[in-house]
């Protein structure tokens, strides 16, 4: 079996559950997009593309165009998933998770963007796990090279002892090769209220030894052919795994 790269959010599905990853990335059957990664993508792509022209400016752009960015991706992402009907909105409603999409925006503008300023945007990294495997991932932003940050959206706040373990910072930091400071730039829309958070971590050289050391055992384990599924996963339900139904747990 021959895969030519790796990416974090393939890290993370396969230590998830190794079938979920069997059925996405070596038979590329690709589930339905849930409503979070359609507000999450219309928000990320409104959000850089404030911070790519702020590089050279200095400057934010008038929010009400960041919103038009925002509300626009919102549609794209829509139409790249082949229509409505073809994402897991669950009980979301898509004119209210747009709304959210721009209100969230909106708070970004207001509370986060202000405090941004960025000397690289969606910044693309390499780095050779063994002989023709490549891991690769993308940066939402940096200000230095030691400082990196990730623009998020959710829908409940990110306590300390979440961003202190969490593993995309370990991945950012495997990729630059060093030490990093990060921060978690969340946008939070809870039904309710909107709110807007900052939490910082970072990551040390035994950290990031760490996470090459479990990059390369995935990496072995994909090569080995072994994907068993994880019953045991809190996301194994059908209402989680897209793959639910193919993989056949919930039959009686």
């Amino acid at each position: 079996m021959t895969i030519d790269h790796l990416s974090h959010t393939q890290v993370s599905m396969f230590q998830r559950c190794p079938r979920q990853y069997f059925y996405r990335y070596i038979l590329d059957i690709k589930s339905p997009p849930g409503a979070a990664l359609i507000r999450g993508t219309s928000v990320d792509r409104a959000t850089a593309h404030n911070l790519t022209q702020k590089m050279d400016t200095g400057i934010d752009l008038p929010t009400e165009e960041v919103l038009e960015v925002a509300a626009a991706s919102f549609d794209e992402a829509i139409d790249r998933a082949g229509g409505e009907a073809e994402v897991d909105w669950r009980d979301d409603d898509p004119g209210s998770l747009k709304d959210s999409s721009i209100g969230l925006t909106a708070l970004h503008m207001r509370v986060h963007a202000p405090l941004i300023q960025p000397t690289g945007v969606q910044v693309e990294l390499h780095r050779e796990v063994q002989d023709g495997i490549d891991f690769v991932g993308f940066l939402d932003f940096e200000t230095s090279p030691t400082d990196v940050g990730d623009v998020k959206t959710g829908g409940r706040g990110m306590g300390q002892d979440s961003a202190d373990t969490d593993m995309q910072p370990s991945a950012y930091a495997y990729l630059k090769g060093h030490a990093i400071d990060f921060g978690f730039y969340r946008l939070i829309d809870t039904g309710k209220t909107k709110k807007a958070e900052i939490v910082q971590t970072d990551r040390t050289p035994a950290q990031i030894d760490w996470y090459e050391g479990a990059v390369k055992e995935v990496a072995n384990a994909v090569l080995s052919g072994n994907f068993p599924p994880n019953p045991t996963s809190t996301l194994c339900s059908k209402k989680f795994c897209g793959y639910w139904d193919r993989c056949g747990l919930g039959k009686k």
